[in-house]
């Protein structure tokens, strides 16, 4: 289990931060975690209608996503970080999928 979780791990961690990093408006902090820590970038308030990672992880929670607020914690300021968990392949590429659809369509499409 451990080294299959390792490999997943592995593939997954760099293949998330590419595809996180390709999505407008958000800036992806490397990671070695099961976790991909991200920041929404001003110009997601102000071109897409998102005002916080909350209202975005709303979105993606409702659709079945694992990703956390980050508001609130200590040494992190202000409302624009949150964590995306690191999954299986497929449950990655939809999650990708999803926050595209979310940012550069509008969260009220």
């Amino acid at each position: 289990f451990t080294e299959e979780t390792n490999r997943l791990l592995d593939a997954e961690i760099p293949w998330m931060q590419c595809m996180l990093s390709l999505t407008p408006g958000i800036k992806v902090f490397p990671s070695e975690a099961n976790f991909v820590m991200c920041a929404l970038e001003e110009r997601v308030t102000r071109d897409f209608g998102i005002g916080s990672a909350a209202d975005l992880i709303v979105y993606l929670q409702k659709a079945g996503f694992t990703v956390r607020d980050l508001s609130g914690v200590p040494g992190i300021e202000g409302n624009r970080y949150f964590l995306v968990s690191i999954r299986k392949h497929k449950e990655n590429e939809l999650l990708i999928s999803a926050l595209r659809d979310i940012i550069v369509e509008g969260p009220l499409r």
